[in-house]
């Protein structure tokens, strides 16, 4: 039945290159993982080196909420200061619920996600992020300002990234060499996946839910319902989406 399914979707040319694209940056994050992994680790070490020594062993339970953290302890304060020292970005948003800065002293892949774009509080290593976020922390780190990341800024600042990138990434795969095994019907998964989750977060941003918030929901469950071999992947998002719509205003006339 999968393969059934997935013959007669790739029958469309534009869901071929979705799939195509897709493959594509997973290529790519599976090529900068390993480099990116090293820059971190030696990053985190320097900046753990100028944490003064009487705070050095401290530990605290302070936590990160969307663009905002106000640290709670001198610890938090001064990892949050040297993360801004260091971010591109400093004085726009940074998405510190991204992070758990209790855990900054010792893990360095909690510093990195302060470089990254929202939605990355549960990834817990670099094998769990897609390709928008490897490139957008090789962007806003200016740890890596040493190496011409010219091609990188091009490819974040093309329409082609900027309009359909969320549509052709995936999570979770942690090298070049897994990436080239996967089945294409396993690639497809994973892009529906991240597809649906970059819909939903956009979305809960609005905090509003509207008639074109309707229309994607319904084109994505008839999706879905036409194709069963997906469908019971995807039940449990599905019902994530409703849930949602019950707890956002919602613009007048939108129903389920």
């Amino acid at each position: 039945m999968a393969l059934t399914g997935l013959l007669q979707r790739l029958n469309s040319m534009g869901y071929k290159n979705w799939i195509k694209a897709g493959h594509c940056l997973l290529l790519l994050k599976g090529s900068l993982q390993e480099f990116v992994v090293s820059e971190m680790k030696s990053f985190h070490r320097e900046l753990r080196s100028k944490i003064p020594a009487a705070l050095q062993n401290s530990s605290c339970q302070c936590k990160a909420t969307g663009k905002t953290f106000h640290p709670g302890c001198p610890v938090c304060a001064e990892w949050k200061r040297l993360i801004l020292n260091h971010h591109m970005n400093r004085n726009g948003e940074i998405h510190w619920g991204n992070c758990n800065p209790s855990l900054w002293p010792t893990n360095y892949w909690e510093v990195a996600k302060a470089y990254m774009p929202r939605g990355h509080a549960d990834k817990r290593g670099p094998e769990l992020c897609d390709a928008s976020a490897i490139l957008n922390l090789i962007n806003a780190c200016d740890r890596f300002r040493r190496f011409d990341n010219s091609k990188v800024r091009a490819v974040l600042s093309s329409d082609w990234f900027v309009e359909d990138c969320d549509r052709y990434e995936t999570d979770g795969l942690p090298s070049r060499e897994e990436t080239t095994s996967l089945s294409v019907y396993e690639v497809e998964k994973q892009l529906i996946q991240q597809l649906l989750e970059e819909t939903y977060f956009q979305i809960e941003d609005k905090n509003t839910w509207t008639q074109q918030d309707n229309d994607t929901l319904q084109t994505i469950k008839k999706f879905l319902s036409d194709n069963e071999d997906l469908h019971s992947d995807f039940k449990a998002d599905i019902v994530r989406f409703e849930s949602l719509y019950s707890h956002l205003t919602f613009a007048e006339g939108c129903s389920l």
